[in-house]
């Protein structure tokens, strides 16, 4: 079994899913971003069984909402790890 251990997925629904912050993204980047669709056919393509989503903080800050809904929408192919801000005063809650 191939898995893919540290993969970023960004996904295309700006309203359920914004940049964080929005300024940090710039329209050059918006044309290589991979959602976890487009993931699963470049897997299937390269013979890749299963990725653990890594959250992508360029893109999505430390809302982790996206890889973690994917993992869960695709749990056969799927695994995440969340980020933290560790400089925010309510991290460990």
């Amino acid at each position: 079994m191939i898995v893919d251990t540290h993969v970023h997925v960004t996904s295309a629904d700006r309203v359920k899913y914004p940049f964080d912050p929005p300024d940090r993204v710039v329209e050059k980047l918006n044309r290589i971003l991979v959602t976890a669709e487009d993931l699963i056919q470049y897997m299937d393509e390269g013979g890749v069984e299963r990725a653990v989503l890594v959250q992508a903080t360029p893109t999505h800050g430390h809302d982790n909402s996206y890889a973690v809904d994917s993992a869960a929408k695709y749990p056969h192919r799927f695994s995440s790890v969340g980020a933290l801000n560790v400089a925010r005063g309510d991290a460990v809650e």
